[in-house]
């Protein structure tokens, strides 16, 4: 008998937060359990969060920006939107843009 991974519902906004920390962790070849030794908390912690069954707190997701070496907002992907793309991964920082739309 095998066990199904459990995936994030994406229509809420806690499903898509966890839908793109699991991308991020399947880019960077990282596991639950990995995660749970680089981070220091149990693997049933990070578990309930990449389900989606229990909302990322703000510290959870600085502590995987940092681990993932990636923005905090890489993790907020509104539903429609394009994924981040370019060699920094699509993002800007705040106030970059030289010609901003009056």
């Amino acid at each position: 008998m095998s066990s199904l991974i459990e995936m994030p519902d994406r229509s809420s906004a806690r499903g898509r937060v966890a839908g793109e920390v699991r991308a991020e962790l399947a880019r960077a070849r990282i596991s639950g359990n990995k995660l749970a030794a680089l981070l220091g908390q149990s693997q049933p912690y990070w578990s309930r969060r990449l389900s989606g069954k229990v909302a990322f707190d703000v510290d959870d997701l600085e502590a995987l920006s940092g681990l993932l070496g990636v923005p905090i907002a890489r993790f907020f992907i509104a539903p429609g939107m394009p994924g981040p793309s370019g060699p920094d991964g699509g993002w800007a920082p705040w106030g970059s843009n030289p010609r901003p739309a009056d």
